[in-house]
């Protein structure tokens, strides 16, 4: 049984108008698709705790990126934006968990963990970035990022 996958695209919508955390933003995207593509490969939860791990790591240096621009901007809404980074970090954690108690064989199983993990990232990050990110665009055109 294997799912129709659903790439998501990236849309002009996403941009903050800083290239760099654009070009993040699209990479994430494209972690994010790879892990939607791995449903119905026999080799699952290992291919997905991979990608899993190294979207996370990803993530941490994409926020870590974002973080030295608020700092270094004094930017206003640091520390509430760096909680949403927080909380995330927190449920992806929740997510690793699960994954490795996960039975392989189980193929209704891998699909709903497949179906919430999807359902979270894109929520998450199509979210993020078009409203948490979006509120941070004027401060760092101000302060000369393109």
């Amino acid at each position: 049984m294997h799912q129709e996958v659903r790439q998501l695209e990236w849309q002009d919508d996403f941009s903050v108008g800083v290239q760099e955390i654009d070009n993040q933003h699209k990479k994430i995207i494209g972690f994010i698709n790879s892990l939607n593509e791995t449903l119905g490969t026999p080799d699952f939860v290992q291919t997905q705790m991979n990608i899993l791990r190294e979207m996370t790591d990803y993530a941490e240096y994409h926020f870590g990126t974002e973080e030295k621009y608020f700092d270094l901007f004094d930017y206003e809404d640091s520390a509430e934006h760096k909680k949403l980074h927080d909380v995330y970090e927190d449920k992806v954690g929740e997510f690793e968990k699960r994954l490795a108690l996960l039975d392989s064989d189980n193929i209704n199983e891998r699909t709903l963990f497949a179906l919430d993990l999807m359902g979270f990232l894109e929520d998450w990050w199509v979210q993020h970035i078009l409203h948490s990110d979006k509120q941070y665009m004027a401060c760092f055109k101000e302060h000369g990022l393109k």
